[in-house]
């Protein structure tokens, strides 16, 4: 991703870059799912899920500047929600296994045997039936989307054109900390998550303008996102718990499970609003700041460098 950046001091359109970048994200995509015979299927899942996120915090980034954004943002969008269920399965999984992994209560265990027996049961009738269907046609719809972008317009020279983007994408962050702050609910910490992906692959995207604050709080932010979406994975996980009460032969047992399941859920929501508040200590305009001063140091050291134009 580096390149990207440096590309753009040395005579390359920051357009093209932003157009080059969201082409990149496509190829890795439809790559995945060539060789999805060779991956287990839930990594090839997951990374597809994930890079359609990091291609729409970079639509973000000059949503501004471009007349399609709503459009291709909500194409990223719904081809992500095709494989969703799948993936929230695999979470729940996870987040059992976390549980289990430090449970030493036997009632415990064989709730939880009965929970991950169901749990696997609806991701292979996935697999079985709908997950090749689907893969097969986000890759058709992907590639007709990855013939357009080159004629996208985007109308992109340099730091002013996207700071307003970027201080939307941080304010929204930082606004959704402070609702949480007043009232925590599992809605709210799922909006904030989002709007914390956003901005951590949107710095990710401008790391080299400074390469160690921005990398450090690039991996920060890798943190907060995933204390956030653990406490979203144990709210899932007792909502599928709580459906399943009266295949449980002791009502107490399940009940049991779910408390320990909130402890937990409680404990990576606090985790993550004290990391929150770090992160997000600044104003929007004092971020924003920061960052169109280390822009204008970056293009001048690039441009006084050895070897340079």
């Amino acid at each position: 991703m580096k390149k990207r950046i440096k590309a753009k001091f040395k005579g390359e359109d920051f357009s093209d870059v932003i157009k080059d970048t969201i082409k990149n994200q496509c190829r890795v995509t439809l790559d995945l799912i060539d060789n999805k015979s060779e991956s287990d299927p839930h990594f090839v899942v997951h990374e597809i899920r994930k890079t359609f996120k990091n291609i729409r915090a970079e639509l973000r980034l000059v949503r501004s500047r471009i007349s399609f954004y709503h459009a291709e943002n909500r194409f990223f969008r719904d081809q992500a929600r095709l494989i969703s269920q799948v993936r929230d399965i695999e979470a729940s999984l996870e987040a059992l296994a976390l549980i289990q992994k430090v449970s030493q209560d036997k009632t415990h265990q064989q709730v939880i045997e009965s929970i991950e027996e169901s749990l696997k049961g609806q991701r292979s009738s996935f697999e079985d039936n709908e997950l090749q269907v689907t893969l097969k046609k986000i890759q058709s719809n992907l590639l007709k989307k990855y013939a357009q972008i080159d004629s996208w317009k985007v109308e992109v020279t340099g730091y002013p054109d996207i700071e307003p983007n970027l201080k939307r994408t941080y304010n929204r962050g930082r606004k959704s900390l402070l609702r949480l702050n007043q009232e925590i609910t599992s809605e709210a910490f799922h909006e904030w998550r989002k709007r914390i992906k956003y901005l951590r692959y949107q710095l990710d995207f401008l790391s080299p303008i400074w390469p160690g604050f921005l990398a450090a709080m690039e991996s920060e932010l890798h943190k907060l996102s995933d204390l956030a979406g653990l406490q979203r994975d144990m709210h899932n996980l007792s909502n599928f718990i709580e459906a399943l009460a009266n295949r449980f032969k002791k009502q107490e047992n399940g009940q049991l499970l779910l408390k320990t399941i909130g402890q937990h859920r409680n404990q990576y929501q606090q985790q993550a609003l004290f990391l929150g508040k770090r992160l997000y200590h600044l104003r929007k305009k004092e971020f924003t700041g920061l960052l169109a001063v280390s822009w204008d140091a970056y293009q001048t050291e690039s441009s006084t460098a050895p070897g340079s134009p």
